[in-house]
């Protein structure tokens, strides 16, 4: 059995929309709990999917475990 870990999976999403405004983004922090980095982000990925989004970028993911947090 893999040890699991904390990780947060910082993303950054673009939606669509017709506003005069232009774009409307938002960050938004994950914790997740999974055993490895990779399966961290495919656990987002597959939460998170919308097609509301134009962009949906990962920008880092983090090990709360051995970050100490």
């Amino acid at each position: 059995m893999q040890n699991k870990f904390r990780y947060e999976v910082i993303t950054v999403i673009t939606y669509k929309t017709r506003s005069l405004f232009g774009a409307i983004v938002d960050q938004v922090n994950h914790v997740v709990t999974a055993s490895s980095p990779e399966e961290a982000r495919d656990i987002v990925v597959k939460r998170e999917a919308s097609p509301l989004y134009a962009k949906f970028l990962i920008c880092g993911i983090t090990n709360l475990d051995v970050a100490g947090r």
